[in-house]
């Protein structure tokens, strides 16, 4: 099965998947400001988190680079994926970017453990 990539222009969309199907979620980031992006919310068992990289750039330090988070839709259900990018420290949230998408995966008659090894 094919991975299929999301960015910002995905933002409030929801996204039909089968059991076993993998969606990445691709976005900006640069770190030397303070800033990242933090899962908030997924439910675990309906999208299981497989990965969580970010990668830096060639070339001088402080530079920004693109964190990436890949999904597989592990069970049938409904579940909602949301990233802040944030300051950990920061009480305040005005200055808070989100990012939410709702999945729905339904079955497919896949065993999602062969997808999700």
């Amino acid at each position: 099965m094919t991975t299929a990539s999301y960015g910002e222009s995905s933002n409030g969309q929801t996204i039909d998947l089968v059991v076993g199907q993998r969606i990445e979620i691709r976005l900006p980031e640069n770190p030397t400001t303070g800033f990242r992006w933090q899962l908030m919310t997924n439910d675990g068992a309906v999208c299981a988190a497989i990965s969580d990289v970010f990668e830096e750039p060639a070339g001088p330090p402080g530079r920004g680079g693109e964190h990436s988070w890949m999904f597989a839709a592990a069970q049938p259900g409904e579940c909602d994926i949301e990233l802040r990018y944030r300051r950990r420290w920061a009480v305040s949230v005005e200055h808070d970017r989100t990012f939410r998408i709702h999945i729905r995966v339904e079955g497919a008659g896949h065993d999602a453990r062969a997808f999700l090894a």
